[in-house]
């Protein structure tokens, strides 16, 4: 393909100019009919729309979608059931608290897949703002862990307020109320 390219750019473009895309498709187009196809190619000695026409059946279609570009991140899952991504959290179930995912970040989304096998365990729209809690009411966790103990301790330190606004966030929001 990339030799295609080439030559097209070598032959058929060097020197021109178009006024617009579609003047100058028009002109490939007749360039392909009327030369392209019909030379005899270098090193393969045959005509090149003959040897497409044999390649033709073995062509599968393109797909539908183009490729989708996206980068691999190792994330553990949190004790609230989230991983964290670009500063954002997201539901992780039914992957385990404390085990290591994948989470491959596309531009518009992200897949949360299981390290070991790569199976798909959840997708999510990526958040638009950092901070963002992507996490369904129903799938909060409100059991303290041992770390809820600790802040709880920790708030009690400093005061009854301070306490007082700890349990009512843990109240309200769970194991993520603890960040």
């Amino acid at each position: 393909m990339e030799n295609a390219i080439g030559h097209t750019q070598a032959t058929a473009l060097k020197g021109r100019r178009f006024e617009s895309l579609e003047e100058q498709n028009a002109f490939l187009m007749h360039w392909e009919q009327k030369w392209a196809a019909s030379r005899i190619h270098g090193s393969a000695k045959r005509q090149v729309a003959a040897l497409f026409e044999e390649e033709r059946p073995h062509l599968k279609p393109l797909p539908l979608l183009p490729i989708q570009y996206f980068s691999e991140v190792e994330r553990t899952v949190c004790d609230d059931g989230c991983v964290r991504v670009d500063h954002s959290s997201y539901a992780a179930r039914p992957a385990v608290i404390g085990t290591k995912v994948m989470v491959r970040i596309f531009d518009h989304h992200l897949e949360i897949r299981n390290l070991r096998t790569q199976e798909l365990l959840r997708t999510h729209h990526r958040a638009l703002r950092a901070g963002s809690l992507v996490l369904p009411q129903s799938e909060q966790i409100f059991n303290p862990s041992r770390e809820t103990q600790a802040l709880f301790r920790q708030a009690k330190e400093i005061g009854p307020a301070a306490q007082a606004l700890c349990e009512l966030l843990f109240t309200q929001q769970g194991r993520v109320g603890q960040r």
